[in-house]
């Protein structure tokens, strides 16, 4: 018979295994939900260690996002972030077959649609996900070009229309034509700002769809 102290102990310890590992963060899953400044710190993060191939810190750093967004466990960010962060560094220096990049890309948004209860197709997310990626690298065309396939990312990812999203979608691009243009060492306290400026714009954008959409209670 296990005495008090022991008991105890255990209590404490299967306590700290499910706050670790299991326990959801204070965020909501509501779409929008997300902190603005926060998921862009992490983003900007994952951009500058990618751009220095430093793969515990893409790994790390996609964990963190990931949590922030869709208020994953620890344990569902830590599996859904492997696949996420592996297509993010094979695609740092990939300049052909990007389609060897989608079985990741489809297998990170399957488990966000399991999570939030999205009713998107995730290969078509990880397809549109994909092209937004592409889209920078395309030469001779400008930030407004780079939007558009990132609007429509965003419309297929949380269901809304490509207007809605837009303005967040050109704050990205902004960004990512930064991350660009500095060399071995943009300026990411900038980029961070334009990150924190486009998720902003996404999560009011997803806030107000989502109380419009929201069931109206008897008075």
């Amino acid at each position: 018979m296990l005495r008090p102290g022991r008991l105890l102990m255990l209590a404490l310890l299967g306590a700290v295994i499910y706050v670790g590992f299991f326990a959801e963060p204070a965020s909501s899953r509501d779409p929008g939900a997300f902190d603005p400044a926060a998921a862009a710190t992490h983003e900007a993060a994952i951009w500058q260690s990618a751009a220095a191939r430093e793969d515990f810190g893409v790994y790390f750093n996609t964990v963190l996002l990931l949590r922030d967004l869709h208020g994953y466990t620890w344990f569902r960010a830590a599996r859904a972030a492997y696949p996420l962060s592996h297509a993010t560094l094979s695609f740092v220096g990939q300049r052909e077959k990007y389609e060897r990049l989608l079985p990741d890309l489809q297998e990170a948004a399957e488990d966000e649609k399991a999570w939030t209860s999205a009713s998107f197709d995730p290969a078509a997310v990880a397809t549109a996900q994909l092209t937004a990626w592409i889209a920078p690298r395309t030469p001779g065309i400008d930030q407004e070009d780079v939007a558009e396939p990132i609007a429509d990312e965003l419309a297929l990812r949380y269901d809304v229309s490509a207007g809605l999203v837009m303005e967040a979608a050109l704050q990205r691009a902004n960004a990512l034509a930064l991350s660009g243009e500095g060399g071995v060492d943009p300026d990411w306290p900038s980029i961070t700002r334009m990150l924190t400026a486009s998720y902003a714009s996404l999560g009011d954008a997803l806030r107000r769809t989502h109380a419009r959409r929201a069931p109206r209670t008897a008075p």
